[in-house]
């Protein structure tokens, strides 16, 4: 199974960008020795600049679609489930186990995902309820597969 980081709106800052990659990097690493998944790709589209916010999240999602065909959709949303991290290990696995090809993780822009779009995909999940800026979540679910990619093989990660 792969897993697919699709965000709407550049990562820009090279901190941000680089603490992302690294996380992922380590993870895809780690991943390959346990067979959870076969690698991560992340991808990102330009925010939309239409002049309403219904308009804006219309166009965002079709950015999204385009970039996520033939993949289990999961939102990563406020009003999301939360799971820990051995849940989110649990969540992934479950995925694996029905044999998914594709695991896209869906990050919306400022204004959020198209409600529509939203219930079209197949879960919602959150990092707590507080509001995160977008381009924060990426580095935290970056962060969240290494750590899950550490669970799954038995590797120690620091407290």
């Amino acid at each position: 199974m792969k897993l697919l980081i699709a965000s709407i709106g550049k990562i820009g800052k090279v901190e941000e960008h680089s603490l992302c990659q690294n996380y992922l990097t380590h993870a895809n690493n780690l991943s390959r020795a346990s067979g959870l998944w076969t690698g991560i790709e992340s991808v990102e589209a330009i925010e939309s600049r239409a002049p309403t916010v219904q308009l804006r999240q219309v166009e965002e999602a079709k950015k999204l679609q385009e970039m996520v065909k033939d993949a289990v959709l999961i939102a990563l949303d406020p009003r999301g489930r939360d799971l820990s991290s051995e849940d989110f290990m649990a969540f992934i696995q479950k995925y694996r186990a029905h044999n998914a090809k594709n695991l896209a993780f869906i990050i919306g822009g400022p204004d959020g995902l198209l409600p529509e779009f939203r219930e079209y995909c197949t879960a919602k999940i959150r990092f707590g309820s507080q509001t995160w800026p977008h381009k924060l979540v990426r580095v935290m679910l970056a962060e969240q597969l290494f750590r899950v990619a550490t669970l799954s093989a038995g590797v120690p990660y620091s407290r």
